[in-house]
């Protein structure tokens, strides 16, 4: 699978300025990656279809990131 750098937030020169520095919801980050379909997704399907990529399994859970 396909690897993604990207930022969970919106970066400080963002075209709205009240969304700088907020962080992305999960419909911009799909979209950002070229998943989100031209009808909307429930919100269940979205959590499952980030919860598949590949970046996001290999993710430790905030606990293993501590020990």
């Amino acid at each position: 699978g396909r690897k993604y750098d990207q930022d969970m937030v919106f970066p400080s020169d963002y075209h709205i300025p009240e969304l700088r520095g907020e962080a992305k919801g999960l419909k911009e980050v799909l979209k950002e990656r070229g998943l989100w379909p031209e009808e909307e997704l429930r919100l269940k399907e979205a959590q499952e279809l980030i919860s598949q990529q590949p970046d996001f399994l290999a993710q430790k859970g905030q606990l293993e990131e501590i020990i």
